[in-house]
């Protein structure tokens, strides 16, 4: 009976499949080593994670009247939400000492956006302010269908459901320092990733709603990161920073005609604890421990392209042309010379920042597996949807625009993992 089970918490190990190895060290900073005293070959390690996200937040819009004495006043309008699932098979090798190479596989199973009526807080107060078919500003400018007609439902749209590939990670970890070498240093590791966009792009067409199901964000992206941790004890905080900077694809929406300025650049912080409360050691190495996590993680977005929580919508008829104005919406599918020209959805955002932060557990099980699992939840700073360069008159001059307010996010982290 001991066998057995001994056995079946390492197939469930390996079916769980977080990056491990022998030395005791916090999961965010954990580094896959070349060869370390005890070992005879480099560790080689293979893990899956899932993740799910969900996104949700207010569109309200700017309006100018006599009531609002000339300044310009924010109504309610729409509630957009987004969620998506998604698997990473990953894979590292030690080469040399603490240099290691990885590759990651991001698939997406299920990435599904929609629009609501809002009917959140006026509504509440008073039926008669409840957003609708009749008084939508949406609607009423021409950018979805519907206007002045009694809807079903208050969903009033509902993207495809998108999945595949989504790119293919490259990349190269070196720890400069390794406290599980030399306790009398800290970790510290540098990192580069190049994330090649491998799905078709992410397009609408609302003449064929289904047509465009891919998951490819347009752009491939090159991170760069470094983390620092020292562990005291039981005990070890940890601090990082990173920079994403995106690289169009070849025919990328966000290269459309009238499009410049390229895709927003990320810039991101976190700083986190992981506390060991209970751990099995042999010949002094942790061979099961149960850890608690707590991690703070903030994110700038600069200036730049983005497809917002209201791309599909603005994404216009590829067979709006010039000769063919009857598959145009007025004023939103045009060029910068007023020209009919279908809108490619994708718009000039400002910059905004995120924050927030994740907390779970990590389990080692035995010396060759470890499970780590994170609920996170966070808070996107209040902003402006398009910043005013593209000069569309519809939705993006004062008096015309789209706030985003009260955007949050919260995500379910799973990652396990097998050291070979």
């Amino acid at each position: 009976m001991r066998g057995t089970g001994t056995r079946t918490v390492g197939l469930l190990a390996l079916l769980l499949i977080g990056m491990a190895e022998l030395a005791q060290a916090a999961e965010e900073t954990r580094v896959v080593t070349g060869r370390l005293p005890a070992r005879e070959w480099m560790d080689w390690t293979v893990s899956l994670d899932y993740l799910h996200e969900h996104e949700h937040g207010a569109l309200k819009r700017e309006y100018q009247a006599q009531d609002t004495g000339g300044h310009i006043g924010l109504v309610s309008d729409l509630l957009y939400q987004r969620s998506r699932d998604v698997m990473q098979l990953r894979g590292e090798a030690g080469l040399f000492k603490d240099l290691s190479l990885f590759t990651v596989l991001s698939i997406v199973v299920s990435d599904q956006r929609s629009l609501d009526f809002d009917r959140t807080n006026a509504c509440a107060s008073d039926p008669n302010l409840c957003v609708d078919a009749t008084n939508s500003t949406t609607l009423r400018d021409g950018i979805l269908p519907g206007y002045g007609t009694q809807l079903p439902s208050t969903t009033v749209f509902r993207g495809p459901t998108r999945r595949g590939f989504e790119y293919l990670g490259l990349g190269a970890s070196w720890a400069v320092f390794n406290q599980a070498r030399d306790d009398t240093k800290p970790t510290w590791l540098l990192r580069f990733e190049t994330r090649l966009s491998l799905a078709e792009d992410m397009r609408f067409d609302p003449a064929a709603p289904g047509k465009n199901t891919g998951v490819g964000l347009g752009y491939h992206q090159f991170i760069f990161s470094t983390l620092f941790s020292r562990r005291f004890g039981p005990l070890e905080p940890y601090s990082g920073a990173w920079v994403v900077l995106p690289v169009l694809t070849q025919g990328s929406p966000f290269s459309a005609p009238g499009l410049s300025g390229g895709a927003q650049k990320h810039l991101g912080f976190e700083a986190g604890m992981e506390a060991t409360l209970w751990q099995d050691e042999q010949d002094k190495q942790a061979r099961y421990r149960f850890a608690y996590e707590l991690r703070g993680q903030a994110e700038l977005r600069l200036d730049g392209l983005e497809q917002s929580p209201l791309w599909e919508a603005l994404s216009g008829d590829p067979s709006c042309r010039p000769n063919n104005t009857a598959a145009c919406r007025p004023g939103v599918d045009q060029d910068r010379d007023g020209a009919a020209s279908p809108n490619p959805g994708v718009t000039h955002s400002p910059r905004f920042g995120q924050i927030g932060g994740d907390t779970g557990i990590s389990i080692q099980i035995g010396p060759h597996a470890r499970l780590r699992s994170l609920f996170g939840l966070f808070w996107q700073q209040s902003r402006d949807l398009t910043d005013g360069s593209s000069g569309n008159a519809v939705y993006d001059v004062p008096g015309r625009r789209y706030r985003v307010e009260g955007g949050y996010l919260w995500r379910i982290f799973v990652d396990g993992g097998v050291v070979f």
